[in-house]
This record gives structure tokens, C-alpha cells and sequence, in this order.
């Protein structure tokens, strides 16, 4: 008796590959239409890898019926390859043809989803699917109305999980790539569906907050539009304990409660089910265990099922073959899609200040950390301090009703005291992260603390209480029991910290002699606190009477770290500086010397205060680029209120090149407070060329919002100077971009030599229509220079346009043109370039042509 696959065994094995051959020196499609177009023709074969019946080859004698008939023992191959492996087992062993598999269905999954990759897997899985679909003329009615029952179930199943604010918020579709792969391009969700034919089981693993749960429903989404396969949506934290399956839990819910049980199984038999099993990583053991017996039960059942899981990537034990993806964090212009679509012009600027704000930016490419802020703008709160953006993010973390519950019934409102006391111990070690042993160490030291306050009862246990901070709050466990548990960012580790270094400042003011050395040395003296020191001075400072207890702090850090001292004041309220402006301004006289660059400037440049203007103003505007230029770059940010007062007349006092050279620093060299005092001051300028460089700062620092309201008061002569820089690229705004291309054909049009004509087109992206075409014509032409400062712009053309400027080089040199100065570098080129139709043309037909040009050159 022979253990033969199944029809459907054979289109999963197929599919798996894309319908190519296995063997990675042969990999040919299998499958195509035939000359008609009626049908296809089909030359591969389903090879079993341990063979069907005793005697064959590879046959393992130890293997069940059932898995010796299954899709694991069968390989998709050639008809040549598959009698090639049965004819010499010896040299083709199931460890060799194991491996072709795996490598094969890897290919095929990449072909299907990565962006530029040639994809003959997509139209042979097409073909193969046609041939072997018992979908179009064989389906019976019965199985057709099951399958639009069950779909239009699930439909409104997916309905429930997508109609909350926050699924409306985050229509953006995220991005994955494949985990752990160095230099492996993002794709879209959209391409996963067609994916899962070759992959029926995938992983998708997420950092916290980044939108695992966002990304499946969109994955169910795409599934339920292609019509061909049903998602079945579980957030397993909710599939209740009990000795029932994953699909008996389905009959709880409202939207499936005319479907059969039956139903169910009838798209499973036929692989048309896919179970996405969302949260792995919020499971318990128990529920873990479980779970992986279902899943074993499942496929023995109906091996044809897809699945896909979501899991953090400290929790990769899922029982899920097949590939890892990650998920992507938000792209710049994904953040600024979602803040536009849920609160319009005023969304766009919240993340724009956002990304120019340290800490922040890093913070907003999470989803989770993106929709806090926008929310809470949305309800008024407009943070206007770093501390406050933490906070409301804390804050909205923790009454989120997912996390609201678990949070009091297990820590009883207590877990700010446990999380406090972590980041007390990781700042005091200079550390980001702890292990599980000594974290539950701290946790219990607090536990106790709140205990003897009379704050809880009993002993929680510690392991419990982490594990709730993890799942519901902003803590992090990397691996497993023996693993380590950090904040899911350093800024909520330094946030958290910060109440400790409150506390301290409050008792030091107070006259406690203890505490202040202890302030001092411990907490002043040593950078891993700094955050949290400002964190600090940024809360209390805004509090009654708290400008006094953050002035003593600033006097006690003035001796110690001069340069922290100036952060704080920059980051406290004014009533510090009125308290401690008189020892600062008088530190400042000891310290600077006059007319020079010294760390004293820093020091004030950091305070940000208007009252140091007489010391920096002549600096930043001095003639002198070597004292300038290092004025505005002393600090890690340029703060232009040090400028002082009245600044748009003393700017516009200045000659053209230093006020052009100040401006452009100010927006290059600062925060947003800098780029939009550039934008403002440049917007009356009556400069064309000052304007031109404020503008392509601006640019370059992405803050496209301040240059077109720059442009928008500019100058005519304004735009062609943009644009003929090439920074026309980086405008995203359609009506600016199309005024940019106009300046760029007049450009064009007023270009007198081919060479100035090359240096325009360089400017120009790679997907300019007929910007190649151009650039070859230019190259060609008889007037281009061939001496002189050609070279300059032929090698910049080497770089963006090799292969026009091969084809250029190819028609002079027929056209028998001297070659430009410089050309000898492309004839280098030209013995190790082995592919492409211009560059195989010059080394069949012009070798010699080239090199006697070469020569020439050489000898002048």
C-alpha cells in the first residue's frame, strides 16, 4: 500500500513554492498556460520526501500514515528533479531535500511580499491555482452558500473590533519586514493575504505599543475583501479556560450565532479558514499549553488551515512555523497621514513640534504613544513642557479600560510606587535594564514600603505584580523566567525617576541637611539621573511655591554641573529665573571672557534667557564665519532667545552674507522655536538668496510647513534659486511642487551650454520623466566641455545617472567627439561593469576607441 498525498496535500505542497521546482539549480516554473489559453500545463510532481511505501527511497519506517501522506513529508519539484532524487537517495538525503524545501518556500514567500523582487512564484501560483481550485466549475452550491455565510459572519464580527475611536485613528496601514533580516525592505500589510498561500502559518512579532492588534484587523481585512479565504479573529487574553476548542468559543459571539459548527469545519477541509490568534505573549502558561494542544488537534483535523499569531519579541516560544515579521514603527509620513486624518492642520503641527522635541519624536513613531498625544489634544491638552507629554501619556495609558481593571484589582492603584522604585534602582545603577530575580527583589522592598504605610494588606506576589506592569502598563520583559524587565522607553524609566529627585528637592529646600547631600552627590553628580532631574525642575517649578524649591536645586547644580544647571533653568518656569538670575548673571561675569567662544557661551546659549544677549548677540553676528559659526553650534541646540530683544532689526542691520549665514544657522542650528523665528524673519527679508538658504534648511530638516509658508511670501527670483538647487525634491505639497517643476523648465529652457543644462538635470530625482534622456543628450552634445570644470559635474553625474552617462560617453565616442576631462574614470569603470545593455555595448564595440581616447588624455 502506498501512502499517497491527497489532492488538496498537493495544491498546499505546490503552493508552498509557488509552483516552482525545488532543487535551487533548477527553481523553473512548473506550471503555464498552454498554447490555446483554455487550460495549463503542469510538469511538477508532489516527490514524497521519506517515500510513500517500504523499499522507495528516503522511507522512514518509524512515521505515521498520516504524516508519511502529509504536506510536511512532500516536496514540489520538476518532473526531471523529481526522478533525479529518487535515482540516487544516497547523495539526495532527507536532510538535503529538507533543506531545498525550506529554502524554496522561504524565495517564494519573499517573492510574493518584498518590494523590486522579480516575482515568478506570483503568476505560476495564479495558474497553478486555476488548475488545481476545485473553486470554479466543481464547487458545489452547498459548499459556495457556507462560504458566504461564514464570510459575512465574520465580517460583522470584524465590525465590533473596528468601530472604536481608536481603529478610526489609525487607518495608516503599518508596515512589516522580515524579523531579524539585516537590509530586508518593509512591505505593506496588503501583500501578506496572497502570501499565506505559500506560508500558511506566520508570526507577527511587535514591540509594545507599536499596533499588533492594528495590524491583524487590517490583515483580516485585506483577507475578507479578496473573497477567498475567512479570518477568524481571537484576542486569546479573552478565549475563556475550559476543555473546548478555539472555534467552539465562536458560538459565544453575536455575529456567529446562525453559524454551524459545521460550517466551520467545512472551510477548514478545504483550506479556507485562517485563525488569527492575537496576544500570545498576554497568555499564562496554562493558557499556553492549552492553546498548543488545540492547535496540534487543529491541524491533525484539517491540515490545510493558515495561521497567523501576534507576539511581543520577548515571548517568540508560539507554536507557529513558518516566518517571523516585525512590525515596523511608524514612518515620519505615516505619523503625520495619522495626526492629519484625525484632527486635520492642527494634528500635522502637534507632530511636527512633536519631532523636533528630544525624546518625543522617538516616542511618536509607536502608534500607541502617537493616538495618546493626538487624543489628548483632542480634549484640550496641549502639553507645552516634555514632563507634561509623559504624563499625559502615562496617564491615558493607565485609564484605558483595558488596562484600568487589572491595574486596580491587582495593585490596588499602588503600581506608581513600584514602578518609581524600579526606575529608582536602574538610574542609581546607570542601567536600562534589570534581571528578573533582582526586580522582584525591588518589588517586594516596595510591596513592603506600601504595607507598613498601610496602603495594601497582603503580600502580592512579585512575579504577579510584573507580570501585570508588563502586559497592562510600561514596563517590558525581555526572554523568559531568567530574563530582564526594562521600561518600554528610557524617557518613562527617567519619568517615573523623577519623583524620587522631587521628593529629594523638596526636603533639601526644607533644610534637611541629609537630603541635600544626598541630592547633591547622588543625584546632581551623576548623568544617569539628568532626565529625571529635569523631568523635576520642569513639574515643581510649575507648582505653588515650587520656583523657590527648584532655585535652591539650580544653586546646588551651578557648583556641580554648570551645564545641567543651565537645562534647568531653561526648562523651569520663569519664577526660577527670577530667583536665581542675580547669582547666574554674576557666575557668567566670573566666568566668560569677552569676544571669545569659551564654555561660558554654552552655559548661556543652554539658560535660553534674553538677559545674556549682550554677551552672545556680537558673537552670532560677527563677519568672522570662525566666530559665528561656532556660537550657533557650541550647544546641542541653539536657543535664538539669547539674542535678546528687538532681533528683527538688529537681523535686518547686518550685511546680506552674515544675516544670510545667521539665519540659515538659526534654522538649521535650533528647535522649532528657531525655525519658525528663521521663517518670519526671512519672509520680509529683501534678499532672494537669503531667503533661498533659509528655505533649503529648512528642507533639509524635513520642516517643509515653515518653508512653504516661507515661499508663500517669497520672491520670484526666490523659487528658481530653490530649484536649482534640487531641493524642490523634498516638497511633498502638490501646488509648491508644481511651481517648483515650472521654475525647473525655465531653468531648462534658459540654459545656455549643455553642461550648465547636466548640472540642472543632476538636481532632478531619478523619477523625473525623461531626466536620463536629457542627461545623455547633454553629455553628447559637440558644445559639451571637455576641459575645465566638466569634470566636477561629469563625476556628480557618475554618481546619480551612471548608466546615462555611459550612454552618453557611447554616442560621443561614435560620434568620434573628444571626450570630457575626467572620462578616464568611467574607463575604469568599464573592466569590472558585467551587465547592462549600455555598458556590455561600449565593451564589445568601443574598447579600443575608448582607450585611445584614454591615452589622449592622459598624454595632455
Amino acid at each position: 500500500m502506498r501512502d499517497d498525498f491527497l489532492k488538496q496535500t498537493i495544491t498546499e505542497i505546490a503552493k508552498g513554492v509557488g509552483y516552482r521546482c525545488s532543487n535551487p539549480d533548477c527553481a523553473r516554473p512548473t506550471v503555464a498556460a498552454n498554447a490555446e489559453q483554455t487550460g495549463v500545463i503542469t510538469i511538477g510532481v508532489a516527490a514524497h520526501i521519506c517515500a510513500a511505501s517500504p523499499g522507495g527511497p528516503r522511507y522512514n519506517a518509524a512515521q505515521i500514515r498520516e504524516a508519511r501522506r502529509g504536506k510536511d513529508n512532500g516536496i514540489w519539484l520538476c518532473q526531471n528533479c523529481g526522478r533525479l532524487i529518487d535515482a540516487d537517495p544516497g547523495k539526495f538525503t532527507v536532510q538535503v531535500v529538507t533543506g531545498w524545501k525550506r529554502a524554496a518556500q522561504e524565495r517564494a514567500f519573499r517573492e510574493l511580499v518584498v518590494p523590486g523582487l522579480s516575482s515568478p512564484s506570483e503568476e505560476a501560483a495564479r495558474i497553478g491555482s486555476l488548475a488545481a481550485s476545485d473553486d470554479a466549475g466543481a464547487q458545489d452550491a452547498e459548499f459556495a452558500a457556507r462560504f458566504q455565510r461564514v464570510h459575512a459572519a465574520a465580517t460583522n464580527d470584524l465590525a465590533t473590533y473596528t468601530r472604536g475611536a481608536l481603529w478610526r485613528q489609525i487607518q495608516v496601514e503599518l508596515t512589516l519586514k522580515l524579523l531579524d533580516e539585516q537590509g530586508s525592505p518593509p512591505f505593506s500589510i496588503g501583500k501578506l493575504p496572497p502570501a499565506l498561500e505559500v506560508a500558511p502559518e506566520i508570526t507577527l512579532v511587535a514591540s509594545p505599543g507599536t499596533g499588533k492588534t492594528t495590524t491583524v484587523l487590517q490583515l483580516a481585512r485585506h483577507a475578507l475583501a479578496g473573497n477567498t479565504i475567512v479570518p477568524l479573529y481571537f484576542r486569546l487574553s479573552d478565549v475563556p479556560e475550559g476543555n473546548g476548542g478555539l472555534l467552539d468559543t465562536l458560538s459565544r459571539r453575536a455575529a456567529f450565532g446562525k453559524i454551524g459548527h459545521d460550517d466551520f469545519v467545512a472551510l477548514a477541509q478545504r483550506g479556507r479558514l485562517l485563525l488569527v490568534l492575537d496576544g500570545w505573549n498576554e497568555l499564562d502558561a496554562a493558557a499556553r499549553k492549552r492553546l498548543r494542544l488545540n492547535l496540534d488537534r487543529i491541524r491533525l483535523d484539517w491540515p490545510h488551515v493558515r495561521i497567523v499569531a501576534t507576539t511581543r519579541r520577548q515571548v517568540l516560544d508560539v507554536p507557529i512555523g513558518g516566518p517571523r515579521l516585525a512590525i515596523e514603527l511608524l514612518s515620519e509620513d505615516q505619523q503625520m497621514a495619522i495626526a492629519r486624518a484625525q484632527s486635520g492642520d492642527a494634528g500635522a503641527k502637534i507632530v511636527d513640534d512633536a519631532w523636533r522635541t528630544g525624546g518625543v519624536r522617538q516616542l511618536i513613531a509607536t502608534p500607541l504613544y502617537l493616538s495618546a498625544l493626538l487624543e489628548g489634544a483632542s480634549h484640550g491638552a496641549r502639553p507645552t513642557t516634555k514632563e507634561e507629554v509623559l504624563r499625559l501619556f502615562v496617564e491615558q495609558h493607565e485609564h484605558a479600560s483595558e488596562h484600568a481593571e487589572t491595574l486596580n484589582a491587582v495593585m490596588l492603584g499602588c503600581h506608581a510606587s513600584v514602578l518609581r522604585a524600579l526606575a529608582r534602582h536602574l538610574n542609581s545603577v546607570a542601567s536600562t535594564a534589570i534581571t528578573e530575580p533582582d526586580a522582584r527583589r525591588v518589588t517586594v522592598d516596595a510591596l513592603t514600603t506600601l504595607r507598613q504605610q498601610g496602603q495594601i494588606a497582603g503580600q502580592p506576589e512579585p512575579s504577579a505584580v510584573l507580570d501585570v506592569l508588563v502586559n497592562h502598563h510600561v514596563l517590558m520583559r525581555s526572554g523568559l523566567s531568567n530574563g530582564t524587565i526594562s521600561f518600554q522607553h528610557q524617557q518613562f524609566q527617567e519619568w517615573f525617576g523623577s519623583y524620587d529627585v522631587e521628593d529629594l528637592m523638596r526636603r533639601s529646600a526644607g533644610g534637611e541637611t541629609d537630603s541635600q547631600v544626598q541630592l547633591r552627590g547622588a543625584v546632581l553628580d551623576q548623568p544617569a539621573w539628568e532626565e529625571s532631574v529635569l523631568f523635576a525642575a520642569e513639574r515643581v517649578s510649575r507648582e505653588n511655591d515650587g520656583a523657590v524649591i527648584v532655585a535652591h536645586a539650580v544653586r546646588l547644580a551651578l557648583a556641580i554641573d554648570p551645564m545641567l544647571a543651565a537645562e534647568m533653568i531653561f526648562r523651569s518656569s520663569a519664577g526660577v529665573w527670577k530667583a536665581v538670575s542675580a547669582d547666574v548673571m554674576g557666575f557668567v561675569g566670573r566666568w566668560h571672557k569677552p569676544g571669545t567662544v569659551d564654555r561660558a557661551v554654552r552655559f548661556m546659549i543652554m539658560t535660553g534667557r534674553p538677559e545674556v544677549a549682550p554677551h552672545i548677540w556680537p558673537l552670532a553676528s560677527s563677519t568672522d564665519s570662525q566666530v559665528q559659526l561656532p556660537t550657533l553650534r557650541t550647544a546641542p541646540r541653539f536657543r535664538p532667545s539669547v539674542l535678546g530683544p528687538d532681533l528683527a532689526s538688529k537681523v535686518a542691520a547686518l550685511p546680506d552674507e552674515t544675516r544670510e549665514h545667521l539665519l540659515a544657522l538659526i534654522a538649521s542650528e535650533s528647535g522649532v522655536d528657531g525655525m519658525e523665528l528663521a521663517t518670519e524673519l526671512a519672509k520680509t527679508d529683501p534678499s532672494p538668496k537669503v531667503q533661498a538658504e533659509v528655505v533649503q534648511h529648512l528642507l533639509f530638516r524635513r520642516a517643509e510647513r515653515h518653508a512653504s509658508a516661507l515661499l508663500a511670501a517669497a520672491h520670484e527670483e526666490t523659487w528658481a534659486l530653490v530649484a536649482s538647487r534640487g531641493y524642490a525634491d523634498e516638497v511633498t505639497d502638490p501646488a509648491t511642487a508644481k511651481r517648483f517643476s515650472q521654475e525647473r523648465d525655465k531653468l531648462l529652457a534658459a540654459a545656455k551650454t549643455p553642461d550648465e543644462r547636466l548640472r540642472l538635470l543632476l538636481n532632478d530625482a531619478a523619477s523625473e520623466p525623461g531626466r536620463d534622456a536629457q542627461i545623455v543628450a547633454a553629455i553628447a552634445d559637440p558644445d559639451f566641455p571637455v576641459k575645465g570644470q566638466s569634470g566636477t559635474s561629469l563625476h556628480f553625474a557618475q554618481e546619480r545617472a551612471p548608466a546615462a552617462v555611459l550612454q552618453g560617453l557611447k554616442q560621443r565616442i561614435e560620434a568620434g567627439l573628444e571626450l570630457p576631462f575626467h572620462a578616464d574614470d568611467f574607463l575604469n569603470q568599464l573592466d569590472v561593469i558585467d551587465d547592462g545593455p549600455v555598458a556590455a555595448a561600449i565593451l564589445d564595440t568601443s574598447r579600443d576607441k575608448f582607450r585611445d581616447n584614454k591615452l589622449t588624455i592622459l598624454a595632455g
